[in-house]
């Protein structure tokens, strides 16, 4: 464990109690993540600097509020010790991992992204040109 990785499971411990297992996503540039099995629950964290942790948790605000199946904004916060000085931790979603084995639910799978992207849309929420 990398002293970030060890920083923002600290953080995660302080928020959310002792975590039964951790896991580190790969991840690129100056950021760390971890998702832990906790007291509360699985709880996903990311640590970055302020304006990467503010967009990702309007950005899923925004997209919670247009009815589209994120994750829940658990909690957020400052601290020295994380990379960019800034985290936020999220639920998990449940659901099942697009992967190659799953393929047999793209029928039910691409109407659902099709609906959740209509919803952004119709939402107000300023979209960027693609």
């Amino acid at each position: 464990m990398t002293p970030d990785q060890q920083a923002i499971v600290d953080v995660l411990r302080e928020a959310f109690g002792e975590p039964e297992t951790v896991e580190f996503p790969e991840v690129w540039g100056p950021r760390v993540v971890v998702g832990a099995t906790t007291p509360a629950g699985v709880v996903f964290a990311k640590a970055a600097g302020d304006a990467d942790v503010r967009a990702e948790v309007t950005t899923i605000g925004l997209a919670r509020e247009a009815g589209i199946p994120v994750p829940r904004v658990l909690a957020t916060g400052t601290d020295t010790r994380v990379p960019g000085n800034h985290w936020f931790a999220m639920s998990k979603v449940e659901g099942v991992e697009w992967a190659p084995e799953n393929q047999a639910l793209a029928p039910r799978t691409l109407p659902d992204i099709a609906r959740c992207l209509s919803g952004v849309q119709q939402s107000g929420v300023p979209q960027a040109p693609c």
